[in-house]
């Protein structure tokens, strides 16, 4: 290849996996042309709660995977979380820096699980603190039955903003934008849809649309929550996050979800669905609904008028949950196809971090190095 030729890569989907990726192909010299069907504000990603975790997550329906796999999701999730502190300064982004506390039905000592996490943890986050005091301090009902806690200072993503941030940053990089359906296509499809598109690499990044795309295996899990007012009118504005597991019978896993949104909306939620394709809650499942509202309010009383109005939201999204832990890896042929799905409920979180590898995978396949491109 040409020096003087900048490699052009195709990203399929342009949720946060696709314009992450697109973001950074950008930075290190390659071009990008970005096939969805949805862009921006109108991708999955935008119903993302989008608070920073330790993996494996809390909020959301999980199975804890292998080690080495977890391992190189945590790698992934510091990387992203340096890389939301650097944006802390874009005002645009939507990138916020937010005290999270998680809560524990029992004493971290005594839950090795726990107590692992936390030790991992404590040196790659911002003011860390483990104390069973933050249950009283921050008016958690007592009754909930809670008797540890701990927190830090975690990155929260307004994703209308941030949505809407990253595909401007990558129309501003030079992208070009195809809007187009993907079909079923086996890898010499891909391949062929590829040349005749002129790319060098492509990018599978359609997250559920991976099961059609190229029949992996993924359960989509289906997550709510509701958007209300958070600026002191119907309760004491909260400033910041809460966030604990929950067992209940109402129609799958739930979990307490209590997330400042911007600068006066505020997440409750939520719930974690697996193996739910439809994003409407008929007559039988609705009640899920009220049930995750009435845990919020029993679990911090100071919510007791948060209120569902007409200036309310419901979000309700499909995350793409792969067993075998997010999919970042090259499968080699005519054109290279370097895959990033499977995140589960952790797109947001390890975005940057999978993004980056996934395209040091097409810096090796198409035999660039890192001084040889721009950064």
């Amino acid at each position: 290849m040409s020096s003087t030729v900048r490699p052009l890569a195709m990203v399929l989907g342009a949720g946060v996996s696709g314009l992450t990726t697109a973001y950074l192909l950008q930075k290190r010299g390659i071009d990008v042309l970005l096939v969805a069907e949805q862009f921006g504000r109108r991708t999955t990603s935008v119903v993302a709660g989008a608070l920073w975790e330790w993996q494996p997550a809390v909020c959301g329906f999980y199975e804890v995977p292998s080690q080495a796999v977890l391992q190189r999701e945590k790698r992934w999730s510091v990387a992203s979380y340096e890389r939301f502190l650097q944006l802390l300064g874009e005002r645009a982004a939507g990138v916020y820096l937010r005290r999270v506390t998680f809560y524990l039905d029992t004493a971290a000592e005594e839950n090795p699980f726990e107590w692992q996490k936390m030790v991992e943890m404590r040196p790659c986050v911002r003011e860390f603190c483990h104390d069973a005091a933050l249950i009283g301090r921050n008016g958690i009902n007592p009754a909930m039955g809670f008797v540890d806690a701990y927190a830090y200072l975690a990155p929260v993503i307004d994703t209308d903003m941030y949505m809407g941030w990253l595909l401007g940053e990558v129309l501003c990089g030079g992208a070009v934008l195809k809007p187009q359906r993907l079909e079923s296509r086996s890898a010499p499809q891909l391949c062929e849809f590829a040349r005749r598109h002129r790319a060098d690499v492509v990018f599978n990044c359609t997250g559920l649309g991976a099961l059609d795309l190229v029949g992996d295996e993924l359960i989509a899990v289906r997550g709510a929550w509701y958007l209300v007012r958070n600026d002191g009118t119907d309760f004491a504005a909260v400033k910041e996050a809460h966030c604990t597991a929950l067992q209940s019978a109402a129609g799958g896993g739930e979990f307490i979800f209590i997330v400042p949104r911007g600068g006066d909306r505020l997440i409750l939620g939520g719930i974690a669905q697996p193996h739910q394709w439809q994003q409407e809650f008929d007559e039988q499942t609705a009640p899920a609904l009220e049930h995750m509202l009435e845990q919020c309010r029993l679990f911090m009383p100071a919510l007791r008028q948060a209120e569902i109005c007409e200036l309310s939201e419901l979000r309700v999204g499909l995350r793409p949950f792969r067993r075998r832990g997010a999919r970042v890896e090259l499968e080699s042929g005519a054109v290279p196809l370097i895959h990033n799905y499977g995140h589960g409920g952790s797109g947001v979180t390890l975005s940057w971090g999978a993004a980056d590898e996934a395209v040091q995978l097409a810096q090796q396949a198409l035999g660039l190095s890192a001084a040889a491109v721009a950064v």
